[in-house]
């Protein structure tokens, strides 16, 4: 009895997101909430009439999402700076 086998699509270069974030990046974003939450608990006083433990616990890992997004201008901008542009 012979084997059957079908072909299999494989397409290595899908990226898998969530929630318009690439899964490493993601855990990058949860990462730096836990430090920044832990470290908020430490520091006192208000930035913009918040007080600084919920800028640094909040504020932070939301102002990684942007530039951490594959089609940011953030991103954009950057490589701009780093490639010569003749490339």
């Amino acid at each position: 009895m012979p084997l059957q086998v079908t072909p299999v699509n494989r397409n290595l270069q899908t990226r898998v997101t969530f929630m318009l974030l690439e899964f490493e990046d993601l855990f990058i974003v949860l990462g730096a909430a836990a430090v920044m939450n832990v470290l908020g608990h430490f520091v006192g006083g208000e930035i913009a009439g918040m007080p600084t433990n919920l800028v640094l616990q909040y504020g932070v890992p939301l102002l990684m999402v942007p530039v951490l997004m594959p089609s940011s201008m953030a991103n954009r901008v950057a490589m701009f700076a780093i490639l010569p542009s003749g490339t």
